[in-house]
């Protein structure tokens, strides 16, 4: 007796949490509809709605329950809010697997269109385009700030549960496990080249000695700087700025760092 009666109120709560999921997917969905269709889709995914649309010519394969439409609003409030699969299902009326397939479709399909977007200045036009922008930018009283670099040079970590097996590796010295990455940025914060750390690497020295980026800069080092460079430095450098504006000198494996000098101005 008391076997069947546990099955059947097992039974009775399946069902109300199925018909609680059910309600909840078709109110998120016909919300999601509507604010596309009326131009307001923005108000929900952090995103305009010129690049929302963008990004639906990319994430396009998915589960064929949910139509691109609501997968990629998924995915945009999966990354905007932070939050857990486990939450974000509940928010949706999905399942946890149907979320993570999701997420992970619609990274996958970002990562195959990034190198069409994350491009390294590879001419010497785009370079002198890349420094003029710098150049001509201009603080809140309107002067021109002429900051003589082609690409803003930032690290980050990225906290992570402890990987197993690795002891304190990935333990940073701001008291968590994370991995790192490299990012390079034009003057419209667009970025161009992003570098991540592979297991044990957190500074960003360690970044830049085991990734490509000294072998790019080596050749953008050879392409012709903007006048205005060449003479406030007299010689030829290829310069980033940085958290605290400070340049980057190309010479062999090794990064100098002179932020008294370009912070001077600014």
């Amino acid at each position: 007796m008391s076997s069947a009666f546990h099955q059947l109120m097992k039974y009775r709560e399946d069902s109300v949490v199925g018909l609680t999921r059910k309600a909840t997917f078709q109110f998120y969905s016909r919300k999601i509809s509507f604010l596309f269709e009326h131009g307001h889709i923005s108000e929900v995914v952090g995103v305009s709605d010129n690049v929302f649309g963008h990004l639906l010519t990319i994430c396009n394969h998915g589960d064929s329950k949910c139509s691109a439409i609501l997968r990629l609003a998924i995915f945009l409030k999966f990354c905007r809010e932070g939050t857990s699969e486990n939450a974000l299902a509940k928010d949706v009326g999905l399942s946890q697997p149907t979320v993570n397939r999701i997420v992970a479709r619609c990274i996958d399909d970002l990562v195959n269109a990034a190198p069409e977007y994350i491009r390294w200045p590879e001419t010497k036009d785009e370079v002198r385009r890349m420094q003029n922008a710098f150049l001509n930018l201009q603080d809140p009283s309107g002067r021109s700030r002429n900051i003589p670099c082609f690409g803003l040079l930032d690290g980050k970590h990225w906290r992570c549960q402890h990987p197993p097996r690795t002891g304190s590796l990935n333990f940073n010295y701001k008291g968590f496990f994370s991995f790192n990455s490299l990012f390079v940025t034009d003057a419209e914060h667009r970025i161009i080249y992003i570098q991540m750390s592979e297991l044990g690497v957190n500074s960003d020295a360690q970044m830049f000695r085991s990734g490509p980026l000294d072998t790019l800069l080596q050749k953008a080092s050879e392409l012709p700087e903007s006048a205005s460079s060449r003479k406030r430095h007299g010689h030829a450098f290829v310069h980033f700025g940085g958290q605290r504006l400070w340049p980057v000198k190309i010479c062999n494996d090794a990064v100098s760092r002179k932020p008294a000098e370009i912070n001077k101005g600014y």
